[in-house]
């Protein structure tokens, strides 16, 4: 937030950040503040991400969002022959699509900053067809749901991932 300039008219000058930098920054600071050993902080982002989801699913739903970015993310994850890195990589990028349906960049930002938050210490392994198939199956309802207006289907499609992630993490699943 602050920039030095050298020279005759140089010195410490505020600015605004952009949107994705003051999401990156969010995601900084959430990650050292929330940190704990073994990545015990992890289920505490994930739900944090899910209920913040929530209003930004509602929000697309009420300002009938266009999801092309969702829909091409759930395509990718169709192939369950992409590599475990690259469908972590598209269910990040479907999560950061569905904060910006929302609309509402306030949102958005903090979504970012959650997310970013919670894939850096994400696993990138051990996503058999059987996991994808579960978390793809999430992501069409929430998609489905926003497209033909029905908040309560997005809502009762974050509400089992976020029982089936926090079943996943404590490994029971």
């Amino acid at each position: 937030m602050i920039t030095a300039k050298r020279g005759a008219g140089g010195g410490a000058f505020v600015t605004q950040p952009s949107a994705d930098v003051a999401g990156e920054q969010i995601a900084a600071l959430v990650a050292l503040s929330t940190r704990a050993e073994g990545n015990a902080h992890r289920p505490y982002l994930t739900e944090a991400r899910i209920q913040l989801q929530l209003g930004c699913a509602e929000l697309a739903v009420l300002r009938k969002a266009d999801i092309a970015d969702l829909r091409a993310e759930i395509d990718l994850q169709s192939d369950f022959s992409i590599p475990d890195a690259e469908f972590v990589g598209s269910m990040r990028r479907m999560n950061l699509a569905l904060a910006a349906a929302s609309g509402n960049p306030a949102m958005t930002m903090l979504a970012q900053g959650l997310i970013e938050a919670e894939f850096a210490v994400t696993p990138t392994s051990d996503y058999p067809t059987r996991v994808r198939a579960r978390f793809l199956s999430y992501h069409v309802r929430v998609a489905n749901g926003i497209a033909g207006g029905r908040s309560e289907d997005t809502r009762a499609a974050l509400m089992e991932l976020w029982s089936f992630e926090a079943e996943r993490a404590s490994g029971a699943t």
